[in-house]
């Protein structure tokens, strides 16, 4: 996707391709953000961000769901037909 400059209209193509996910705790907020990243190759794509909110951080979300998020994730991107995933870590 080459971004437009509307971030509403990049989230919701993002959703609407599987290439982002958000995962909420049993009181429907948000605790949990993966994405698909721009700067996919023919066969492969990039997981560049997984992201906790400031407020849910240190309650086990990322070690507890992280790995769900990201292997959701990155089955989406396997059943587009990539065949490579690049994770991007920053520390």
């Amino acid at each position: 996707m080459i971004s437009t400059g509307d971030p509403k209209e990049e989230v919701k193509y993002l959703i609407l391709n599987k290439q982002l996910l958000v995962w909420k705790n049993d009181h429907k907020e948000v605790v949990l953000i993966a994405c698909a990243s721009y700067g996919d190759t023919p066969n492969g794509q990039r997981i560049g961000y997984v992201y906790t909110p400031k407020h849910e951080r240190k309650k086990g979300y990322a070690t507890g769901y992280a790995t769900l998020v990201v292997a959701r994730l990155s089955e989406n991107i396997f059943s587009s037909g990539k065949k490579f995933i690049f994770y991007l870590q920053t520390l």
